[in-house]
């Protein structure tokens, strides 16, 4: 939900695929999205409120060199409930889990889709229970996620699982070459703060007080290509704002005379790693 507290938030993530069908099946089969619409091999896949947090498109061209692109998408459930059936569907289904993370702000399930792209599936603790210090840094941690305490908050889970209502994309993870240079950017053009730094390789922003919209990290190395626009996995980060605060952006983008393409719903730019990103109109 667009507040004043959070400006800017991420909307949905777009992805080029080697096979969209087969991808759409996994993100319907294995992890309960729910289909909304397709045409053309372009799956649109979300919640059960037809929320659309997910697009992927066909015919990509496979990765083949170390390019700046997808670390992760982070979908957030509005309940640690909803985290626990999340869990139980994915063993039901065998759905292998990367990880299981306690970050202190969050608890968090990670996995990758067939076509290499990461995931995240978290639920987010009381604002209280965040180590927040004076500045506005925000703490994190990574300890081991206790899955069985979390199995125990529900005892079954609907065989026609879905995703729940109000889930959303809580955050977008890049990979970058140029960790500064990158952060300078979204600092100065969606006016993203930065609440956590891990030893000069990553840094977590955010707009308002959350705790990260957008992380960045160089854990693949400083030079890397910059993806083509139907190159295999990112294909754009897409936000949303306020119609004010999408003046704004633009102002400041055209002060800078950084380039962007207006359309009909918002703006569309290339930040400076090469990952397209859109920026829309809130609906």
């Amino acid at each position: 939900m667009l507040t004043t507290t959070y400006p800017i938030v991420p909307k949905k993530v777009q992805l080029n695929a080697l096979n969209s069908t087969h991808l759409a099946q996994y993100y319907q089969e294995q992890l309960g999205f729910t289909l909304i619409k397709e045409k053309d091999k372009i799956f649109s896949l979300g919640n059960r409120d037809a929320d659309i947090l997910l697009e992927i498109f066909p015919h990509a061209q496979k990765k083949v060199n170390k390019t700046s692109g997808l670390y992760h998408t982070a979908f957030l459930f509005p309940k640690e409930s909803d985290l626990a059936h999340f869990y139980k569907y994915l063993k039901t289904h065998h759905t292998p889990l990367q990880g299981a993370s306690h970050h202190g702000y969050s608890k968090a399930l990670y996995l990758q889709d067939p076509e290499g792209n990461g995931l995240e599936f978290y639920y987010d603790l009381p604002i209280s229970q965040w180590d927040i210090n004076k500045e506005g840094q925000i703490k994190g941690v990574t300890n081991r996620l206790d899955l069985s305490e979390l199995s125990q908050l529900v005892s079954s889970t609907a065989p026609d699982y879905q995703l729940p209502r109000q889930t959303k994309v809580g955050h977008f993870h890049l990979q970058v070459g140029q960790l500064d240079k990158v952060v300078h950017f979204y600092q100065t053009i969606l006016h993203l703060a930065t609440k956590q730094k891990i030893n000069h390789h990553a840094q977590f922003l955010a707009s308002g007080l959350y705790h990260h919209h957008l992380a960045l990290n160089t854990w693949l190395g400083l030079e890397l290509d910059h993806p083509h626009t139907n190159t295999q996995g990112i294909r754009s980060c897409v936000w949303q704002c306020h119609p004010t605060e999408i003046t704004a952006i633009i102002q400041r983008l055209n002060e800078l005379h950084y380039p962007y393409t207006n359309k009909k719903i918002g703006i569309e730019l290339i930040d400076p790693a090469g990952i397209r990103l859109k920026i829309n109109r809130m609906d």
